[in-house]
């Protein structure tokens, strides 16, 4: 099963009304124009998304095509008008890179060409079940194309918050499925008892909540929609989505408004049913460098490109000085933001963003600390991600 992932109309013509008030409408606009709206999407492209194939810059308008360097991947015209479809296979057993060709052509026949390095993960979609039957065996899976993984929900618990996960899909239990009115409970055998994936509002001290999925006997009933291949449940009359986001690799919740035909699998990855046997018999290439002393993952670290996670969310430790508390610590939520500089590179200055642990409060500038998380490329910034940890 695959999906579209459709960019929003309304981003094209907000062009014009720019270049309506003042902006220059040549070719080279609509070239940068076009860069800026795909420069900075997911390298990885496990499912079928859209692109435009017209650009208005005020009253001029450009036509775009596409084309692609490997028969992997087909342009379609899409069922959106004014868009192509890039068709990626929903199966498919190793990596495998193409370049994308945009050809930027204007009422007189000038053009210019944009490419964009994108891949196709391993992935294999078509044994994703939206309609699962009672007493066969599944595995919970998401795709998470940020980490270049396919992770399967595990037994174990962070923090009662969220439910881990493995990319071994043979160390992932099994899930089973129960019809209920509309829709399915999931559950899987913990010690010996019945356990349903459960969502939940949990009151957080101050005010607001935090949101849970984790496992109890009653459990969630869940109902699938095919536009963003997503599971979603009610809670206190609001609608929630599982599966996960950003960069992390736990299985949670996050309010239903967030995943759309256009995020989904790109920046949202949610979580559903993969038969057994297909999961556990999906060829998986693991390509990812591990780096190991320090120098090492900082200059790694810094050669991510935007939104880039080193060696695919793994997990690092590295020592530094405090060189700035960028946020001071918060009592209501437990973290403090700071700079480190590690092992005198002044040039390379890693952030640790809600960075948690005993003693978080205390730290200041000048002190030495060590840090456990993973490292990303947030916007320019080289960053441990939120999670992060102390000692």
């Amino acid at each position: 099963m695959k999906k579209t992932l459709a960019l929003a109309l309304a981003l094209i013509l907000a062009l014009g009304a720019l270049a309506s008030c003042g902006g220059s409408s040549a070719l080279g606009d609509a070239v940068s124009y076009l860069n800026s709206l795909y420069k900075d999407e997911a390298v990885s492209t496990p499912t079928d998304y859209d692109v435009v194939g017209k650009i208005l810059i005020g009253e001029q308008s450009f036509t775009v095509t596409w084309t692609a360097d490997s028969d992997i991947v087909a342009i379609k015209e899409s069922a959106a008008a004014g868009f192509y479809t890039v068709d990626v296979p929903a199966k498919n057993d190793a990596e495998a890179a193409y370049v994308l060709t945009a050809t930027i052509t204007d009422a007189s026949g000038k053009t210019e060409t944009l490419s964009f390095n994108r891949s196709v993960p391993v992935v294999d979609t078509t044994a994703i079940v939206s309609a699962p039957e009672e007493g066969a065996a599944y595995k919970f899976q998401l795709i998470h194309a940020g980490l270049g993984k396919t992770l399967y929900a595990t037994h174990n618990l962070q923090d009662n918050k969220f439910i881990k996960t493995t990319d071994i899909a043979k160390d992932a239990p099994d899930f089973f499925a129960e019809k209920d009115g509309d829709g399915y409970k999931f559950y899987t055998t913990i010690s010996g008892k019945k356990m349903y994936v459960t969502a939940s509002l949990a009151p957080k001290d101050g005010g607001g909540f935090s949101k849970v999925l984790n496992y109890s006997e009653a459990g969630s009933t869940w109902t699938y929609k095919a536009e963003t291949n997503a599971w979603f449940t009610t809670i206190d009359g609001g609608e929630y989505v599982v599966g996960t986001y950003g960069s992390y690799n736990t299985f949670c919740i996050s309010e239903a408004s967030y995943i759309t035909a256009e995020n989904t699998g790109k920046t949202q990855f949610p979580g559903g049913l993969i038969a057994k046997d297909a999961a556990e018999s999906a060829v998986v290439e693991n390509n990812v460098v591990i780096y190991s002393t320090p120098k090492e993952i900082v200059d790694a670290a810094y050669a991510l490109a935007d939104g880039g996670i080193l060696s695919g969310g793994e997990s690092y430790t590295l020592t530094g000085v405090i060189s700035a508390v960028d946020t001071p610590y918060s009592e209501q939520y437990g973290n403090v933001t700071v700079t480190i500089v590690v092992d005198n590179m002044t040039d390379k200055p890693i952030m640790c963003y809600r960075l948690k642990g005993e003693g978080a409060a205390a730290i200041k500038v000048g002190d030495t600390i060590t840090v456990t998380g993973s490292l990303k490329n947030y916007k320019g910034t080289i960053e441990f991600d939120a999670g992060c940890t102390l000692g």
